[in-house]
């Protein structure tokens, strides 16, 4: 009993863990997400099995207790097969105004979603995810960010962006009007 109880608390360990892994995912390297992700292979693979040699010391002598924790387990390593990036997904609560996008080298890719309430956010996708988070103002085609976090691993952000007379083009620049790693492409902008 004692150790199909520890194999239940795993099992329930690494479905918490999938269900809630949008909440510390932020700022992990890609090695890093790449080793919880062959550890959580390697713990359900192991998991479905315990689960399986339960099962047959089940069918010899049957426990009431065995029999709960097993369908527990059995029922939440259901749900990770089904749902392997977790049942609840968040929502963005905040209505967006402009949201533009680049796609570069190794399929690495930029988000940059500025919201109706002044706020803005940047989710870069290289080898791990970085967010960062602040606010804007909008001046004519001149668009000012003010930082108030930056993404794990970021040590400055761009200082301004100038949207292109078509309403395209995004084009991020710092302090000194140099600009880096090319231009945005406005995919969606709503003008009140």
């Amino acid at each position: 009993m004692k150790k199909t109880l520890i194999v239940s608390i795993i099992v329930i360990a690494l479905t918490l863990y999938v269900n809630l892994n949008f909440i510390w995912n932020d700022g992990n390297s890609g090695l890093t997400e790449f080793g919880f992700f062959f550890i959580g292979i390697f713990l359900f693979l192991h998991l479905a099995f315990a689960q399986i040699i339960i099962a047959l010391g089940l069918k010899n002598k049957f426990n009431a207790k065995k029999a709960i924790l097993l369908f527990v387990n059995i029922i939440c390593l259901i749900l990770i097969c089904i749902y392997p990036t977790g049942i609840y997904h968040p929502s963005e609560k905040r209505t967006p105004y402009l949201i533009a996008f680049n796609e570069g080298v190794a399929n690495c890719s930029t988000t940059l979603v500025l919201f109706k309430n002044l706020d803005f956010k940047e989710v870069n996708v290289c080898f791990g995810t970085t967010t960062t988070i602040g606010t804007y103002k909008i001046h004519n085609d001149t668009i000012k960010f003010n930082v108030e976090s930056l993404g794990k691993g970021e040590k400055f952000f761009y200082e301004y962006a100038v949207i292109n007379k078509n309403k395209t083009k995004l084009s991020r620049y710092y302090k000194n009007n140099s600009l880096k790693r090319g231009n945005l492409y406005i995919s969606k902008i709503k003008v009140d």
